[in-house]
């Protein structure tokens, strides 16, 4: 009997081992296929987004930088091309410059506050939109963007700032293009030569005349730094508005930022800390000279040209005016209202020098103060239609004789 029950008890064991070992097949089995499914939709999935990367590639237009439009100002200039009398722009207040004329100083400080993986990515850094895209998922939104320069680029150039998933993936598209077609020092150039700085200010050159006075050339790493600063958003942060101190704050980060990068050394950047830069930002004015005379030649090229490539075209005008003529007429009539005005009862008075032989105007005084509203000082007396009165007698007696 113990035999017996023995060997059935064996049997029974041996039967279950083989139902376990049945089940767990039938387990792994469906384990398998569900990785399984999961590794081919993920494949599915992979290659349905390069080939939509790849036919946006191949279908958005050629990321061409150099041969495109761009608005710059317009300048004019007296007859010496040497006085700046006036500069025409529209929103955009543009002076694009070279890779010479702009300071190693703002290139430091542009890489360390947007981008301190620029000279090591292709375009787009994987790293940050992967951890971009785990905050927008967890967020359910596009709260976090993982932009490089070239991206940021790719979208002032081409790009609105819409905020969809489309536009980022036409951005990294774009950026890997730009990559492929210019160099990364020839990228940061046109970066600098066209993001906003606020005050109408477009590129580093109008930034730094706005702000400072100065050529980009001439930054140097605490002015570099707070007009680095100002791109994040440069309305809220403007040095003239009032969150000037948290602008500093943020030039502070900047600057450690700078450091911790090895951008430039220890010594360096304490200097800059210690430099007060926001008390160099000069006063915010729209610098103009001979004013009655710029707006006459502004009116002459738009009749000429049209509004938009007069206020968007880099026009480089130089005008018939001598600029110490000019001083010296405006001189003139300023003393000349005050000595005799109160005597003949007049307040205002102009005065128009031409060159006898060409015609040319070199100096045009439409008012004692332009800027005078209560004398209506902006109207331009020296062109408005007039009684000749005796001055015509000279050009009767000329025809007479």
């Amino acid at each position: 009997m113990d035999d017996k029950i023995q060997k059935k008890l064996a049997q029974r064991l041996a039967s279950k081992r083989r139902t376990r070992r049945v089940d767990q097949r039938k387990s792994w089995f469906w384990v398998k296929q569900f990785l399984l499914g999961i590794f081919d939709a993920s494949l599915l999935l992979l290659i349905g987004v390069v080939g939509y990367v790849g036919y946006l590639f191949y279908s958005t237009p050629k990321a061409e930088l150099i041969h495109r439009p761009i608005a710059q100002t317009s300048v004019i200039y007296d007859q010496s091309g040497e006085h700046v009398l006036y500069k025409i722009h529209g929103e955009e207040n543009r002076k694009v410059v070279s890779h010479d004329q702009i300071s190693d100083e703002i290139r430091v400080a542009t890489i360390a506050t947007e981008d301190d993986s620029f000279y090591s990515h292709f375009g787009i850094d994987p790293l940050a939109i992967l951890r971009a895209l785990r905050v927008n998922f967890q967020e359910n939104d596009l709260r976090q963007g993982a932009s490089t320069i070239t991206q940021q680029l790719a979208r002032n150039v081409f790009l609105t700032r819409e905020k969809s998933w489309k536009r980022k993936i036409l951005e990294a598209v774009l950026a890997i293009k730009i990559e492929t077609r210019y160099s990364k020092d020839e990228i940061l150039d046109f970066y600098l030569n066209e993001v906003p700085y606020g005050s109408n200010a477009y590129g580093i050159q109008s930034a730094a005349e706005i702000y400072f006075g100065k050529n980009a050339a001439d930054l140097t790493l605490e002015e570099a730094t707070l007009l680095a600063a100002l791109n994040k958003a440069p309305t809220y942060y403007s040095p003239y508005g009032n969150h000037a101190d948290e602008l500093v704050v943020r030039q502070g980060m900047i600057l450690r930022r700078v450091e911790e990068l090895g951008l430039r050394d220890q010594t360096v950047v304490t200097t800059a800390r210690q430099s007060d830069a926001l008390a160099r930002v000069i006063p915010f004015r729209e610098a103009i000279e001979a004013p009655h005379f710029v707006f006459f030649v502004r009116e002459q090229l738009e009749k000429l040209y049209g509004r938009e490539a007069v206020e968007e075209g880099g026009l480089r005008v130089i005008t018939t005016l001598d600029y110490d003529m000019q001083k010296n007429a405006e001189r003139i009539v300023r003393e000349a209202v005050a000595q005799s005005g109160p005597q003949h009862g007049f307040h205002n008075a102009a005065l128009l020098a031409l060159n006898p032989r060409s015609g040319a105007i070199q100096a045009m005084v439409g008012s004692k103060d332009f800027f005078d509203e209560r004398d209506d000082g902006q109207v331009n007396v020296t062109i408005r239609p007039r009684q000749p009165g005796s001055s015509f007698k000279p050009i009767v007696y000329a025809t007479a004789f």
